[in-house]
Protein backbone atom coordinates (compact mmCIF):
# COMPACT_ATOMS: atom_id res chain seq x y z
CA UNK A 1 0.00 0.00 0.00
CA UNK A 2 1.16 3.44 -0.31
CA UNK A 3 0.67 6.42 1.53
CA UNK A 4 0.64 9.98 -0.45
CA UNK A 5 1.29 13.01 1.51
CA UNK A 6 1.40 16.07 -0.33
CA UNK A 7 0.17 19.42 -1.74
CA UNK A 8 -2.62 20.79 -4.09
CA UNK A 9 -0.72 19.01 -6.80
CA UNK A 10 -1.71 15.75 -5.65
CA UNK A 11 -5.64 17.14 -5.21
CA UNK A 12 -6.10 18.60 -8.78
CA UNK A 13 -6.89 21.61 -7.80
CA UNK A 14 -8.00 23.85 -10.83
CA UNK A 15 -9.03 20.80 -13.23
CA UNK A 16 -12.72 21.46 -13.03
CA UNK A 17 -12.76 24.95 -13.91
CA UNK A 18 -13.34 24.41 -17.65
CA UNK A 19 -16.50 22.56 -16.22
CA UNK A 20 -17.41 25.39 -13.62
CA UNK A 21 -16.97 27.99 -15.84
CA UNK A 22 -17.81 26.35 -18.99
CA UNK A 23 -14.82 27.85 -20.51
CA UNK A 24 -12.51 24.96 -22.18
CA UNK A 25 -9.71 26.85 -22.62
CA UNK A 26 -9.78 28.72 -19.08
CA UNK A 27 -6.24 29.28 -17.39
CA UNK A 28 -5.69 29.82 -13.62
CA UNK A 29 -5.45 33.73 -14.54
CA UNK A 30 -9.76 33.16 -14.01
CA UNK A 31 -10.21 35.21 -10.48
CA UNK A 32 -11.68 32.25 -8.63
CA UNK A 33 -11.32 34.14 -4.93
CA UNK A 34 -14.25 34.35 -2.91
CA UNK A 35 -14.42 38.25 -3.07
CA UNK A 36 -15.29 37.27 -6.83
CA UNK A 37 -19.31 37.53 -7.50
CA UNK A 38 -18.75 36.27 -11.06
CA UNK A 39 -17.24 33.14 -9.04
CA UNK A 40 -19.42 32.75 -6.76
CA UNK A 41 -22.39 33.02 -9.40
CA UNK A 42 -20.19 30.65 -11.55
CA UNK A 43 -19.37 27.74 -8.93
CA UNK A 44 -22.60 28.07 -7.28
CA UNK A 45 -25.02 27.68 -10.27
CA UNK A 46 -22.48 24.73 -11.15
CA UNK A 47 -23.47 22.78 -7.84
CA UNK A 48 -27.56 23.84 -8.30
CA UNK A 49 -26.94 22.19 -11.70
CA UNK A 50 -25.18 19.09 -11.11
CA UNK A 51 -26.12 18.00 -7.72
CA UNK A 52 -28.63 20.22 -5.91
CA UNK A 53 -31.01 17.70 -6.43
CA UNK A 54 -29.25 14.92 -4.50
CA UNK A 55 -29.56 16.67 -1.50
CA UNK A 56 -31.32 19.52 0.53
CA UNK A 57 -28.82 22.12 1.02
CA UNK A 58 -29.56 25.63 2.42
CA UNK A 59 -29.45 28.77 0.44
CA UNK A 60 -26.38 30.22 3.25
CA UNK A 61 -24.65 27.07 2.72
CA UNK A 62 -24.53 26.41 -1.06
CA UNK A 63 -21.28 28.61 -1.73
CA UNK A 64 -19.43 26.62 0.88
CA UNK A 65 -20.40 23.29 -0.15
CA UNK A 66 -20.47 23.70 -3.74
CA UNK A 67 -16.28 24.98 -2.68
CA UNK A 68 -16.51 21.33 -0.90
CA UNK A 69 -17.44 19.65 -3.94
CA UNK A 70 -15.43 21.27 -6.13
CA UNK A 71 -12.57 19.85 -3.68
CA UNK A 72 -14.08 16.21 -3.90
CA UNK A 73 -14.83 16.30 -7.33
CA UNK A 74 -11.37 17.05 -7.98
CA UNK A 75 -9.33 14.84 -5.71
CA UNK A 76 -11.00 12.12 -7.56
CA UNK A 77 -9.83 12.65 -10.57
CA UNK A 78 -6.01 13.28 -9.46
CA UNK A 79 -2.95 11.40 -10.83
CA UNK A 80 -2.61 9.43 -7.09
CA UNK A 81 -6.30 8.00 -7.68
CA UNK A 82 -5.13 6.47 -10.79
CA UNK A 83 -2.59 4.55 -9.13
CA UNK A 84 -3.05 1.52 -7.31
CA UNK A 85 -3.81 1.05 -3.47
CA UNK A 86 -2.76 4.53 -2.92
CA UNK A 87 -4.06 6.73 -0.22
CA UNK A 88 -3.85 10.16 -0.71
CA UNK A 89 -4.00 12.36 2.78
CA UNK A 90 -2.59 15.39 0.90
CA UNK A 91 -3.44 18.92 2.26
CA UNK A 92 -4.19 22.29 0.73
CA UNK A 93 -1.63 24.68 1.46
CA UNK A 94 0.86 21.34 3.07
CA UNK A 95 4.16 22.27 4.48
CA UNK A 96 6.67 19.83 6.21
CA UNK A 97 5.50 20.96 9.41
CA UNK A 98 1.76 20.03 8.17
CA UNK A 99 3.08 16.58 6.19
CA UNK A 100 4.94 15.31 9.47
CA UNK A 101 1.60 15.69 11.63
CA UNK A 102 -0.78 13.66 8.48
CA UNK A 103 1.39 11.15 8.43
CA UNK A 104 2.00 10.50 11.81
CA UNK A 105 -2.31 10.54 12.25
CA UNK A 106 -2.30 7.89 9.21
CA UNK A 107 0.30 5.61 11.41
CA UNK A 108 -1.58 6.19 14.75
CA UNK A 109 -4.71 4.28 12.96
CA UNK A 110 -3.68 2.17 10.48
CA UNK A 111 -1.12 -0.23 8.99
CA UNK A 112 2.38 0.66 8.27
CA UNK A 113 2.30 1.73 4.32
CA UNK A 114 4.69 -0.32 1.79
CA UNK A 115 5.57 3.11 0.34
CA UNK A 116 5.71 6.97 1.42
CA UNK A 117 5.40 9.39 -1.55
CA UNK A 118 5.61 12.84 -0.94
CA UNK A 119 4.81 15.75 -3.05
CA UNK A 120 6.95 19.21 -2.64
CA UNK A 121 5.04 22.31 -2.50
CA UNK A 122 5.27 26.02 -3.54
CA UNK A 123 7.74 27.33 -0.80
CA UNK A 124 5.60 30.15 -0.03
CA UNK A 125 3.45 27.85 1.93
CA UNK A 126 3.67 28.86 5.47
CA UNK A 127 2.34 26.29 8.36
CA UNK A 128 2.76 27.43 12.21
CA UNK A 129 1.56 25.55 15.53
CA UNK A 130 -0.92 27.30 17.51
CA UNK A 131 -2.32 27.12 20.83
CA UNK A 132 -6.16 28.32 21.61
CA UNK A 133 -8.11 26.90 24.40
CA UNK A 134 -6.19 24.31 25.50
CA UNK A 135 -5.98 22.79 21.94
CA UNK A 136 -3.46 22.10 19.47
CA UNK A 137 -3.90 23.78 16.08
CA UNK A 138 -1.41 22.90 13.17
CA UNK A 139 -2.46 25.69 10.55
CA UNK A 140 -1.20 25.81 6.92
CA UNK A 141 -1.90 28.14 3.90
CA UNK A 142 0.00 30.34 1.00
CA UNK A 143 1.34 33.80 2.49
CA UNK A 144 -1.07 35.35 0.54
CA UNK A 145 -4.08 33.52 1.62
CA UNK A 146 -6.01 35.67 4.29
CA UNK A 147 -9.54 34.15 4.49
CA UNK A 148 -9.55 30.57 3.53
CA UNK A 149 -9.22 29.15 7.03
CA UNK A 150 -9.64 25.29 7.41
CA UNK A 151 -12.95 24.35 9.07
CA UNK A 152 -11.81 22.67 12.11
CA UNK A 153 -9.93 26.00 13.22
CA UNK A 154 -11.89 28.34 15.22
CA UNK A 155 -11.73 31.87 13.86
CA UNK A 156 -9.85 33.12 16.79
CA UNK A 157 -6.85 30.63 16.16
CA UNK A 158 -6.58 31.59 12.73
CA UNK A 159 -6.50 35.04 13.60
CA UNK A 160 -3.81 34.09 15.96
CA UNK A 161 -2.00 32.33 12.45
CA UNK A 162 -2.36 35.15 10.79
CA UNK A 163 -0.60 37.65 13.80
CA UNK A 164 1.93 34.93 13.83
CA UNK A 165 2.56 34.14 10.15
CA UNK A 166 2.68 38.71 9.77
CA UNK A 167 5.68 38.56 12.38
CA UNK A 168 7.52 35.87 11.05
CA UNK A 169 7.45 37.28 7.55
CA UNK A 170 8.56 40.64 9.43
CA UNK A 171 11.73 38.93 10.94
CA UNK A 172 12.69 37.85 7.34
CA UNK A 173 13.60 34.64 4.83
CA UNK A 174 16.51 33.75 6.49
CA UNK A 175 14.41 32.91 9.43
CA UNK A 176 11.42 31.24 7.12
CA UNK A 177 14.21 29.21 5.67
CA UNK A 178 15.25 28.01 8.68
CA UNK A 179 12.32 27.20 9.91
CA UNK A 180 11.66 25.01 6.63
CA UNK A 181 15.14 23.22 7.16
CA UNK A 182 13.97 22.17 10.56
CA UNK A 183 10.18 20.88 9.98
CA UNK A 184 11.81 18.80 7.36
CA UNK A 185 14.35 17.42 9.57
CA UNK A 186 12.07 16.59 12.14
CA UNK A 187 9.74 14.67 9.00
CA UNK A 188 12.83 12.77 7.52
CA UNK A 189 13.81 11.74 11.55
CA UNK A 190 10.17 10.63 11.84
CA UNK A 191 10.62 8.56 8.85
CA UNK A 192 13.65 6.67 9.46
CA UNK A 193 12.40 6.56 13.15
CA UNK A 194 9.26 4.27 11.94
CA UNK A 195 11.59 2.90 9.04
CA UNK A 196 9.46 4.25 6.32
CA UNK A 197 10.42 3.82 2.89
CA UNK A 198 9.85 6.98 1.18
CA UNK A 199 10.41 9.01 -2.11
CA UNK A 200 9.70 12.38 -3.09
CA UNK A 201 7.90 13.81 -6.09
CA UNK A 202 8.69 17.34 -7.44
CA UNK A 203 6.71 19.13 -9.55
CA UNK A 204 8.58 22.73 -8.90
CA UNK A 205 11.72 22.92 -10.86
CA UNK A 206 12.92 26.14 -8.01
CA UNK A 207 12.52 23.14 -5.54
CA UNK A 208 15.20 20.73 -7.14
CA UNK A 209 18.14 22.25 -5.36
CA UNK A 210 16.60 21.82 -2.01
CA UNK A 211 15.51 18.24 -2.13
CA UNK A 212 19.01 17.33 -3.98
CA UNK A 213 20.20 14.86 -1.78
CA UNK A 214 17.11 12.37 -2.69
CA UNK A 215 16.54 10.25 -5.72
CA UNK A 216 13.38 11.85 -6.26
CA UNK A 217 10.96 11.30 -8.87
CA UNK A 218 10.95 14.10 -11.20
CA UNK A 219 7.88 15.30 -12.48
CA UNK A 220 8.44 19.02 -13.57
CA UNK A 221 8.06 17.92 -17.41
CA UNK A 222 4.60 18.06 -16.17
CA UNK A 223 3.92 21.33 -14.95
CA UNK A 224 5.97 22.71 -18.12
CA UNK A 225 3.15 21.04 -20.31
CA UNK A 226 -0.08 22.28 -18.39
CA UNK A 227 1.68 25.83 -17.70
CA UNK A 228 1.63 29.22 -20.58
CA UNK A 229 3.88 31.10 -20.89
CA UNK A 230 2.47 33.65 -18.45
CA UNK A 231 3.12 31.47 -15.72
CA UNK A 232 -1.10 30.35 -15.55
CA UNK A 233 -2.17 26.89 -15.61
CA UNK A 234 -4.25 25.37 -18.48
CA UNK A 235 -6.58 23.69 -16.83
CA UNK A 236 -7.92 21.51 -19.15
CA UNK A 237 -4.16 20.15 -20.11
CA UNK A 238 -3.91 19.80 -15.92
CA UNK A 239 -7.18 17.13 -16.29
CA UNK A 240 -5.35 15.55 -19.15
CA UNK A 241 -2.22 14.93 -17.69
CA UNK A 242 -3.37 13.22 -14.44
CA UNK A 243 -3.24 9.44 -15.87
CA UNK A 244 0.24 10.01 -17.75
CA UNK A 245 1.33 11.81 -14.26
CA UNK A 246 0.37 8.70 -12.52
CA UNK A 247 2.13 6.28 -14.79
CA UNK A 248 5.34 8.29 -15.33
CA UNK A 249 5.38 7.46 -10.89
CA UNK A 250 4.40 3.97 -10.87
CA UNK A 251 7.55 3.38 -13.50
CA UNK A 252 9.97 5.31 -11.40
CA UNK A 253 8.73 4.37 -7.71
Amino acid sequence: MILLLGNCIALGEHTLLPEITGNPNVTTKHDYSLTSRKWRKEISSWFLKKYHNQQKIADKEILRTALKEKQKQEKKSAFPNYIKDCVNVSTYGATFLGIHQQCKMYLEKNQKPDLVLITDFPFENRGIVIHHNQQKFIIENPIYFVDDYPEFVPKQAYQKFLDKRKLQEKVGETFINKKRQKSYKLLIKFLHHHNLKYKFVIFYKKNKNFFAEHNYIDCTHFVDQFTNSDDYQLCAKKLELQKPIAEYIKKHI
